[in-house]
């Protein structure tokens, strides 16, 4: 794919649909071992937590196991996820303390992570032919997400609109449809996971660094009460995030407002 055949898909759908190499039997195999790992305590899990920092202006990045409720204000969902990374992997894999159930879910993680950051970088290769700035290799923040979304009242959004705040970012897989991609909240529509393929879109330093040539892709997800997981669970989601090497801020409003 060329430079100018990628911005004009960017431009036209908001996404391009990049080859990925993990089979789905991978994919759900590590998300059985994420909900192994959701069934110890809340203590136990939260052992597994982790916030870094770049400097005091930075939001940092989270790893590790998080929970996250709805509040007032600007893009709360009620959902629980797990960030994880190299530093993760690095720190974690060979702790004598590390329960099983987090083993286990790291060794059947890893692979797509790898595959993750594979696919990325072959998308920055090619913005990076015009914008090498936005092609340097990116550091220890990037990270992949496991979502277990909570059950939502059908038509209600588990995830509501907005823009992702980092480089570009990768929709790697879902149990169900609902996530909907677009430019804005006016040209939104849903798309369906293919085999071997992933969605990539830009966010908001991608925009910033191209000079909008890569506009930031707007994107939700909405609950469909049919296609729910099991009781508990709305649908579970991967999703890969990656993080520049220079610290881009952007403040929560500009994330979740439209154009």
């Amino acid at each position: 794919m060329t430079y100018d055949e990628l911005r004009n898909e960017i431009l036209t759908k908001g996404y391009h649909e990049v080859p990925f190499s993990v089979p789905r039997s991978a994919v759900e195999l590590a998300i059985a071992r994420y909900f192994d790992f959701l069934t110890l305590s809340d203590e136990e899990k939260n052992r597994w937590t982790i916030h870094l920092k770049r400097d005091e202006n930075d939001r940092g990045s989270e790893l590790g196991h998080w929970r996250r409720q709805s509040k007032t204000g600007f893009g709360y969902d009620d959902k629980e996820f797990f960030h994880y990374n190299a530093e993760f992997r690095n720190r974690f894999r060979n702790d004598p303390t590390a329960p099983p159930e987090l083993t286990a879910f790291i060794d059947a993680t890893e692979p797509i992570y790898q595959a993750a950051m594979s696919s990325i970088q072959s998308m920055l290769d090619i913005v990076g032919e015009k914008y090498p700035n936005v092609a340097d290799p990116y550091n220890e923040l990037s990270v992949l997400r496991f979502l277990k979304y909570d059950r939502a009242p059908a038509g209600e959004f588990l995830a509501r609109g907005h823009y992702d705040r980092g480089g570009c970012s990768l929709a790697i897989a879902e149990s169900a449809p609902g996530l909907r991609i677009g430019h804005t909240e006016r040209d939104l529509k849903e798309v369906t996971h293919q085999e071997g393929k992933a969605f990539f879109f830009p966010a908001l330093f991608m925009d910033q660094k191209t000079n909008g040539e890569f506009p930031p892709s707007w994107h939700d997800v909405v609950q469909k009460s049919e296609n729910a997981f099991r009781p508990d669970t709305a649908r579970w989601a991967i999703v890969f995030f990656a993080t520049p090497n220079e610290p881009s801020y952007f403040d929560r409003e500009l994330v979740h407002t439209s154009r």
